[in-house]
């Protein structure tokens, strides 16, 4: 599970700071899916930052699975997000020479770990199988969809089986039908892989395949009623 724990986060703006986070506490559970919302700039992308260790907070904590990573220095922070964390940003970001299946075989040797031996293959096959890419497999980022990109990101982010994923509005760039898609799947393998799962999205289309809704107004987490007003 993941607690983000009374979380400030400002940022200089002139003469004055801009607080992005006020006093912010959040926790997602094991196979919990956690959709986060509010308008622009309400300080939704900034929390992901804090809870991916990608920004250090003014004060609070983050803690997975009770252990604090708040702080961290570079290296260990580094070691949090590629061991414990899973994280799928709005683009694929895929690597353009690398067909579907290496995208996910290069998550480990990014670290200086070794080269992806059998198992870690088979790993890797599974997972895309799991996303439904596994006729894909040697396909190259522009021989595939977006929709395609999308689900490798994702595989992507759960080689290293995390235990928390953080996914920034993941179908902001995609169809409809894509976007249905989609969240399904990250719904479903929140499910079955016990995932803490935090996800940012504008689109509540399919709030019904969330857990739970928080929403967040100019850094802080409001009531619904409040939200609507």
């Amino acid at each position: 599970m993941i607690t983000l724990d009374n979380l400030v986060l400002s940022y200089p703006d002139g003469a004055r700071r801009l607080t992005a986070l006020d006093h912010v506490s959040l926790t997602a559970d094991s196979g919990e899916l956690v959709g986060i919302t509010g308008p622009s700039g309400s300080g939704k992308s900034s929390l992901l930052a804090v809870a991916a260790t990608l920004a250090t907070p003014d004060s609070g904590r983050v803690l997975i699975d009770g252990q604090e990573i708040t702080g961290l220095g570079r290296d260990a922070a580094a070691r949090v997000r590629r061991e414990q964390l899973g994280i799928v940003f709005q683009q694929a970001n895929l690597v353009p020479s690398l067909n579907a299946l290496d995208q996910l075989l290069a998550v480990p040797t990014l670290g200086g770990g070794r080269r992806a031996g059998r198992a870690a293959k088979a790993s890797a096959v599974e997972l895309l199988e799991a996303v439904g890419l596994g006729a894909q497999a040697k396909l190259m980022p522009h021989q595939l969809s977006g929709g395609q990109r999308q689900r490798v990101n994702i595989a992507r982010a759960l080689v290293s089986s995390p235990s928390v994923l953080l996914v920034d509005e993941p179908t902001s760039a995609l169809d409809s039908q894509a976007r249905s898609a989609v969240i399904e799947l990250i719904a479903e393998l929140t499910a079955s892989n016990g995932t803490s799962t935090l996800l940012v999205t504008h689109d509540l289309q399919h709030a019904h395949r969330f857990d739970r809704l928080v929403t967040l107004v100019d850094g802080a987490i409001v009531e619904p009623e409040l939200a609507a007003v």
